[in-house]
């Protein structure tokens, strides 16, 4: 099983980014082969909206994205990792999932059929309902695509950077989530 990480988060070391490796590791384990893309650290600009994804079969906007688009098409499987902002996932994250549309066909046929999908958010506020809209915005857009929900780990209430490597609860759900994409 080839599984891609996609970490949204700004902050390497952090919440979101140990419940990736977390869960990319127990995946390793199991026998998956697996990759971690860290968004902060690539260039990848908005959509601009042009169609050309749809009449060309390419997105036009020449960034790093054509390479990530190549290895979510690869992967069997791809974890989403994004803290919640203002309850929605970061900017990183977005730009990412609105670029992921030059997969879909002229008549919305996805390239990501198939394959599975999974969701890690993080948030520092402690009521739960704060991940309501990030959780239902990845559950339709795997969905839409087509792609199968395995999972997901909500974590609210991570206010401190590295503060999840306390939380034995949140940590086990991730190892859970990673073993379940093998």
């Amino acid at each position: 099983m080839n599984i891609l990480g996609i970490a949204g988060s700004p902050r390497k070391g952090g919440n979101t980014d140990l419940l990736l490796t977390e869960a990319l590791n127990s995946a390793a384990q199991k026998g998956g082969k697996t990759e971690k893309l860290y968004l902060d650290d690539l260039k990848i600009r908005p959509c601009r909206a042009c169609m050309v994804c749809k009449s060309e079969g390419v997105c036009a906007v020449e960034d790093d994205m054509q390479t990530v688009t190549e290895k979510v098409k690869e992967a069997e499987a791809v974890i989403v990792a994004t803290p919640v902002y203002w309850f929605s996932c970061s900017a990183q994250t977005k730009a990412f999932v609105d670029r992921l549309f030059a997969l879909l066909a002229p008549d919305y046929s996805s390239q990501l059929q198939g394959k599975k999908g999974a969701l890690i958010a993080v948030c520092a506020q402690g009521d739960p309902s704060v991940l309501i809209g990030v959780e239902k915005l990845f559950a339709d857009i795997f969905a839409f695509n087509g792609m199968d929900y395995v999972g997901k780990v909500l974590c609210p209430g991570l206010l401190e950077q590295g503060a999840v490597k306390t939380n034995q609860e949140a940590l086990a759900r991730a190892r859970d989530l990673g073993k379940r994409l093998c």
